[in-house]
C-alpha cells in the first residue's frame, strides 16, 4: 500500500500520546463518495505540544504546516516564566538560547495542526510521517 502524502480533509477518529515512547499518533479517515481511506499521522521523537479546541463532535483537518521550532518558543515566551518551573515544557525553555541550542542538538522539527473544524496546535519532534491503514 502506498503511502498518502495529505491528510486534507481528513476527519480526526482520535488520537493517542504515548509518553513513554515519545510519539503521538492521529487516526484519520477521508470519507467521501470518491474515496475512503484511513491514514495514521505518526509523530516520533516528541519534545512538546499542544492542542486546543479538541471536540466529541468532530475535528477535521486542513493539514499540518511545518514550522521552525523557534517559531513556536517565540509564540509560548510570555508564558514561560509561569511554565518551565513546572516543568512545561521542558527545562531547555529557560532561554531563548537554551532553547536553540535543544532543538538543534535533538535535531527537532515543528508542525502546526491548522484546522478547517475544531482541534488546532502544535507538535515539536523529530518526524513525521503519513502511514496508510488498511480498513
Amino acid at each position: 500500500m502506498e503511502s498518502p502524502t495529505s491528510v486534507h480533509d481528513n476527519e480526526i477518529l482520535s488520537y493517542e500520546v504515548d509518553r513513554v515512547e515519545r510519539t503521538i499518533r492521529f487516526r484519520t479517515l477521508c470519507d467521501t463518495p470518491e474515496n475512503r481511506e484511513r491514514t495514521d499521522v505518526v509523530f516520533s521523537g516528541v519534545e512538546c505540544y499542544r492542542f486546543e479546541h479538541d471536540s466529541a463532535l468532530q475535528s477535521i483537518i486542513h493539514h499540518f504546516e511545518p514550522a521552525s521550532p523557534m517559531e513556536i518558543f517565540d509564540e509560548l515566551e510570555p508564558e514561560l516564566a509561569k511554565t518551565v518551573p513546572y516543568g512545561w515544557p521542558g527545562l531547555w525553555a529557560s532561554s531563548r538560547e537554551s532553547a536553540q541550542r535543544f532543538f538543534e542538538a535533538n535535531q527537532l522539527s515543528a508542525w502546526y495542526l491548522v484546522e478547517c473544524v475544531g482541534m488546532t496546535g502544535w507538535v515539536i519532534a523529530q518526524a513525521m510521517e503519513f502511514v496508510a491503514v488498511d480498513e
